[in-house]
């Protein structure tokens, strides 16, 4: 398996924080984000060549924490340990013996299998920060955590006792693809787009893909085996976050057959319309699942559609859980049969997904997204999507093929007859994103918004 321990990106994140580390108090940050998404080794990177105390908690609960804790100040101060197996006091003695200027930069990793142990620890930290940091501007206090549950509601909540003493925070989100196509330099990009549409931003998953190898060698190696790292990783992620991950379970494999409407979700899981927006809230606070209503529909309009956002997800529910039968025996032929007969078709749906992306972080639209509705004679019509700043109106057509300028102009000539469905008397513009346009030049100096893999890979 190749090892890449380069640390890539997150240069937003990293000057987020050396802001907050060069101010002339004390500084209290927030980091969070899921399992796997680069929170500890973004830690590592902005703790080198700094005053750096780590700490790793565990799930054996505060006085088991507090004794392995205070073992790590001593070493780091090179001084004996104290005789306490509490955290308020462990800290008391910490401030008492760093008398440096330079800030001290402590982390609390995990900070939420405290919380999880001992629903006390906020009010411990509380007290911390009040009584003893608060006053002492050579500290840097970072609590961190993956479960983006617990953290909201141990350190972010306004029920929390912490509520309001924090300096900063920041929820670590997956790389984007130019981002985590630096993990495979040279790589063709539509084999970036492919690992991608597997594993999505999350550099753990990434690191086990060797580009060397066929994509479907890598999924079978890493899914479709006991011995996978990734076999697992879907219901360890579920079971993490939530008490009862199997109603939640069930309402994503439904996502990943296709049911994107409440009725057809309700419908595949054996539950009640009814009964499905609190889990289908809790999926999309966890950045699982995303609610998308037309772009250009009323604001309380009940037209919605549900989709599994994150790419592991998708992919894990979509052809692995399913199999896990055949998987649990050593055959993963079923399931690798399925990828292969439906994966281009698969990577086109999280192409899709990309461009959007794209789109929301290079150019500027007050509203954006996907558009839909029916025309007089009832017949339905999709637009990828409609961006719309005030004056303008763009809209966009998706294509995970190789388009010929002929192509190009074909599918403007439809993108221009579905405008027309829509109300608009300003401005307006057409655009094509597609995973290769050769002539895309000779279509932008027409005035068209074209781009490519190329383009989406090489602005990051």
């Amino acid at each position: 398996m190749m090892q890449i321990r380069k640390f890539i990106n997150r240069e937003k994140e990293l000057e987020a924080l050396e802001k907050e580390y060069n101010k002339e108090s004390f500084s209290f940050f927030i980091i969070y984000g899921r399992r796997r998404v680069g929170k500890t080794e973004l830690l590592r990177k902005f703790g080198e060549g700094k005053p750096f105390l780590y700490f790793l908690s565990d799930k054996r609960g505060t006085i088991s924490n507090a004794l392995r804790f205070r073992k790590k100040v001593a070493d780091f101060l090179g001084e004996p340990e104290i005789a306490s197996q509490d955290f308020v006091e462990i800290f008391e003695y910490l401030s008492g013996k760093w008398q440096r200027k330079e800030k001290l930069v402590v982390v609390i990793d995990e900070f939420s299998y405290l919380v999880e142990r001992d629903d006390t620890i906020p009010s411990v930290f509380q007290t911390i920060v009040d009584e003893n940091l608060s006053k002492r501007p050579n500290f840097f206090l970072i609590l961190c955590g993956s479960s983006i549950g617990m953290m909201e509601r141990g350190a972010l909540s306004s029920r929390s006792p912490l509520y309001g003493r924090r300096t900063g925070q920041w929820k670590v989100t997956p790389l984007r693809l130019g981002q985590a196509a630096a993990f495979f330099p040279g790589a063709p990009p539509e084999e970036v787009m492919r690992i991608y549409s597997v594993v999505g931003g999350i550099p753990f998953y990434l690191k086990l893909f060797n580009p060397k190898k066929s994509i479907y060698q890598n999924i079978e190696e890493n899914f479709l085996s006991k011995e996978g790292l990734l076999y697992p990783e879907g219901e360890f992620l579920l079971r993490e976050e939530l008490k009862d991950p199997s109603t939640f379970l069930g309402i994503l494999l439904s996502m990943a057959g296709g049911a994107t409407r409440l009725s057809e979700i309700a419908s595949k899981t054996g539950m009640q319309a009814k009964d499905l927006p609190y889990y289908l809230r809790v999926l999309e606070r966890l950045g699982i699942v995303t609610r998308e209503t037309p772009v250009l529909g009323k604001p309380r309009t009940k037209r919605s559609l549900y989709r599994i956002k994150d790419n592991f997800f998708n992919f894990w529910a979509r052809f692995v859980y399913p199999h896990r039968d055949e998987i649990e025996l050593g055959n993963p032929f079923p399931a690798l049969e399925e990828i292969r007969r439906e994966f281009e078709t698969f990577v086109s749906q999280r192409f899709e997904e990309v461009c959007l992306d794209f789109i929301r972080e290079k150019m500027s639209f007050s509203k954006l997204g996907r558009q839909w509705g029916k025309i007089p004679s009832g017949e339905v019509y999709e637009i990828d999507a409609v961006g719309l700043d005030g004056r303008r109106m763009v809209f966009f057509e998706f294509k995970w093929k190789r388009l010929t300028l002929r192509d190009c102009f074909r599918i403007l000539d439809e993108l221009k007859s579905k405008a027309e469905l829509v109300s608009w008397k300003g401005e307006t513009l057409f655009g094509i994103i597609a995973k290769e346009v050769p002539e895309k030049e000779e279509l932008r100096r027409e005035g068209h918004l074209v781009f490519d893999l190329e383009d989406m890979i090489s602005s990051t």
